[in-house]
């Protein structure tokens, strides 16, 4: 029986098979259904078999790390080395065993397929071998070594180098495929190369096999085809020997099927036997090819989901997120694969980092009254790029239903909310049921979260649209004035509460000295006990963590913490606050604010007719529970996640003790079908390690990254259309003056001096004790009913959000202004930290 360790037949195929992403490809297109040749995967098990066997790598390492070879030496090196060393006998009767490869009459086609080849983010096609007519066992293996080799060629070796990609983790596919009797073939651009011809694809192909064509020895015949009415153009007139109209625009058909199903314009190669057309192999196109014709549903967004998601994510997390935001019905068979479909999925995978589809998340919203991009843009950020065509909203029966519901809900008369937040099961109940009643919970959690999140947009959108024509001119600057009293705010307490903890230690001397200068919890805990104030300080803590702990940095990201499980983080923001006078405290008292706010309120109120008051007062108020159980309930969902969080910590505890896994934490890097899997004894025990490894290496790549905030459909970055990149969207109301603090993730906490106006990329609940010694906040994404944004009007923070680069443009130290009436900010002196104080 043919050891699947190694060898696979395609369409026998799973998803832990590591074929390279060639490999990976042609898998995806086979389950979509479109035909490809018989293929079989040699997999980079196999190779690294090789290595292992022949104690390869310490000396290809030692190779590399000499800085007196060059990189023609080294690669000559390492390609005798492979060439003197035997190929594993695992490897060679796995492939003996495949009669069909070995002894048949066939002849074949072996390709390269790197884990590092055809990618989106970096093309590193046209580096490695295929050798194409290969015909018997001998001449097979040969084919395989030089594949293998080729990982290991000069350019291969210097393109790595200039890339800053570890050798080390470069590994090598390979794969045997059937050649096809092909009368024609060539490669279908699903997106034409040149720009000057927008809206169009191009089609090169040639008689008999392609590789002439590929190569650039020969001159091909060339067919273009507008996109959108499927016209096509050809340079000369057709001969005998070119494809007829027909069978081009199926190709065309064909090939824009497999754009949507990838996910991004391809460059696809193709072959034609006379009867049909097979996919020899399809390759996402260079990001700086694309279509000037851009419309929302071919652009993703990281507005809103970059301030839950902001960083990489864990294959686990990003499983279950999707799972939650789509409400699958079987999370544990969700796949990579599933996310090729642009018409079908919301949210997709670009950088490590979550995007959403821009027209999917407008549509999501912008059914409501008054709601449409620029709503969108000023209270969650979402901005429109440059050259994008116009939105059109969503119509139709179920659109004017979704309508009245709201307005139902707007006046009073249908509390849906309330009735949904009461039909939430209770979550230890959910969580006895096991790991699918859990998750079941979660989503029903983020359907209540999401529904008052669009009900907290509909009713600002409302009454904007009120007082932008009862109160014209005015209007706009009101806006962030009366948007605050939100007093059940679970993220706004959560500040006031660890205050409270910070100003109690402040009253006792060894408390105060002995948290302060202590970085290790679990010693902390311990001394805690025995001293004056210690134990009422653990009570106070626990009382904390009941209300809080299910909060994280970064909570939507499994892999993280809960403060419950460590409170390092509290303890951290405590100690950067003991010994601050209290009028280090920026916030002003929350009193004096709501009966400043109470006047605004009245004083528009008493311009308006009666009927515009009672409109006006219930709009107000609709918008502040809207908003106030949007972020209670997003606390509701942390807790649900938390619950999770537990369930897969404890699985991988368990898989760990059975061996299974080498680490309980490697479980954040497979999906939950796959986790299934390994808990009923199905799972590839064999192949787990390795694959968790490429994962965890794929993750670190994907840190260092930058994810811009909008990417096209063939996954280059887009721009907005904003002229002066200094302003934002002014979301609290105020202006303040002091030294920029610029903080690029969480762990820089420490760094924040009181009185110093905080630049954030994204701030997430995570952040917001943060607030209470800020003298104002500025962030590149973000809108108004983002967490920092909201958490900010109520300590009566000034904060301006969406202001694209501003955490290159600001530096720490600069003297900055920033005005959230306007949503302007202003560099008044780009000057050392401490010449900032002085000029305060």
């Amino acid at each position: 029986m043919m050891d699947s360790r190694f060898l696979v037949k395609m369409s026998h195929s799973k998803e832990t098979d590591r074929l390279g992403t060639k490999g990976e490809n042609l898998r995806t297109l086979l389950r979509l259904g479109f035909a490809i040749p018989e293929t079989y995967g040699l997999t980079a098990d196999a190779y690294e078999l090789f290595l292992k066997k022949n104690e390869l790598w310490s000396k290809m390492s030692a190779i590399l790390c000499n800085c007196a070879l060059g990189s023609d030496n080294k690669a000559d090196t390492i390609r005798q080395m492979f060439l003197d060393a035997p190929v594993p006998k695992d490897i060679t009767e796995a492939i003996l065993e495949q009669e069909t490869i070995s002894r048949g009459t066939w002849k074949w086609a072996v390709r390269s397929s790197s884990n590092f080849e055809d990618l989106k983010e970096a093309s590193f096609a046209g580096l490695h071998d295929t050798y194409l007519n290969i015909e018997g066992y001998d001449h097979i293996l040969e084919a395989i070594k030089k594949c293998w080799i080729s990982l290991w060629s000069e350019r291969a070796i210097v393109y790595r180098e200039r890339h800053g990609v570890d050798h080390g983790r470069a590994v090598m596919a390979v794969l045997i495929q059937r050649m096809i009797e092909a009368r024609w073939s060539g490669v279908a651009f699903t997106v034409h190369p040149s720009p000057g011809e927008p809206g169009k694809m191009l089609i090169e192909y040639c008689e008999g096999i392609g590789d002439a064509l590929v190569s650039g020895r020969i001159t091909p015949k060339t067919v273009s085809i507008e996109r959108e009415t499927m016209t096509v153009s050809r340079p000369q007139a057709p001969e005998p020997s070119c494809l007829v109209t027909d069978q081009i625009l199926k190709l065309g058909d064909l090939s824009l099927g497999i754009e949507k199903a990838m996910g991004s314009p391809q460059d696809i190669e193709w072959a034609h036997d006379g009867v049909s057309f097979s996919i020899l192999q399809s390759r996402p196109m260079p990001s700086h090819i694309r279509s000037l014709n851009i419309t929302p549903n071919l652009i993703w967004t990281r507005a809103n989901i970059g301030e839950v998601l902001p960083d990489a994510v864990t294959p686990l997390t990003w499983a279950v997120f999707r799972s939650i935001l789509e409400g699958s019905e079987n999370s544990k068979q969700t796949n990579e694969e599933e996310m090729g479909s642009e018409e079908n999925n919301q949210i997709a995978l670009i950088k490590g980092r979550g995007y959403i589809r821009l027209d999917l998340f407008l549509d999501s919203f912008c059914y409501l009254p008054f709601v449409g991009p620029e709503i969108m843009d000023r209270v969650l950020g979402v901005q429109m790029p440059v050259d994008v065509k116009d939105y059109k909203r969503p119509k139709g029966i179920a659109v004017n239903a979704a309508r009245v519901l709201f307005l139902l809900a707007l006046s009073g008369f249908l509390p849906r909310l309330s009735l949904m937040i009461r039909r939430l099961p209770d979550l230890a109940e959910a969580k006895n049921g096991g790991f699918e009643k859990t998750m079941e919970w979660n989503r029903l959690c983020f359907r209540i979260h999401f529904k008052c999140t669009a009900y907290a947009i509909g009713a600002f959108a409302f009454l904007v649209h009120c007082l932008r024509r009862w109160l014209p001119g005015d209007a706009d600057g009101l806006i962030p004035l009366i948007m605050i009293g939100n007093a059940d705010l679970q993220t706004a307490e959560q500040g006031t509460t660890l205050l409270g903890l910070v100003q109690y230690v402040n009253q006792y001397n060894d408390l105060r000295r002995l948290i302060s200068n202590n970085q290790d919890w679990k010693l902390l805990t311990n001394q805690l006990a025995g001293i004056d104030g210690g134990p009422e300080f653990l009570s106070l803590l626990k009382d904390f963590l009941v209300c809080n702990g299910a909060r994280a940095a970064g909570e939507f990201e499994l892999a993280l913490p809960r403060w419950r499980e460590d409170p390092s983080f509290v303890m951290m923001i405590v100690q950067r606050f003991l010994g601050a006078s209290a009028s280090s405290y920026i916030f002003p008292d929350r009193r004096l604010r709501l009966e400043k706010h109470e006047k605004t309120v009245r004083r528009i109120g008493d311009q308006l007719t009666p009927l515009r008051r009672w409109m006006f007062f219930r709009l107000l108020n609709a918008y502040r529970k809207f908003s106030t159980l949007r972020e209670n309930m997003k606390y509701r969902l942390m807790e649900g996640y938390g619950e999770l969080r537990n369930y897969f910590l404890d699985t991988g505890k368990a898989l760990m003790e059975a061996s299974v896994l080498r680490e309980g934490d490697d479980i954040f890097f497979l999906k939950p079908h796959e986790i299934e899997g390994l808990i009923s004894g199905r799972g590839p025990n064999g192949t787990i390690a390795g694959l968790i490894g490429e994962r965890k290496q794929q993750y670190e790549m994907s840190k260092r990254e930058q994810a811009p905030d909008l990417v096209f459909h063939d996954m280059s970055a887009g721009s907005f259309s904003v002229e002066d990149s200094m302003h934002g969207i002014g979301c609290s109301p105020g202006v303040a003056k002091g030294c920029a603090r610029v903080l690029r993730d969480i762990s820089e906490t420490k760094l924040l001096e009181p009185g110093e106006i905080l630049v954030a990329s994204h701030t997430d609940p995570g952040w917001t004790p943060l607030f209470l010694i800020c003298k104002g906040l500025v962030t590149e994404t973000g809108g108004f009913l983002s967490h920092g944004a909201t958490v900010a009007r109520e300590y009566g923070i000034p904060a301006v959000v969406s202001v694209p680069g501003v955490t290159e443009k600001i530096q720490t130290g600069d003297l900055v202004v920033v005005n959230g009436n306007n949503g302007v900010v202003t560099i008044m002196n780009k000057d050392t930290d401490m010449q900032c104080r002085n000029k305060e």
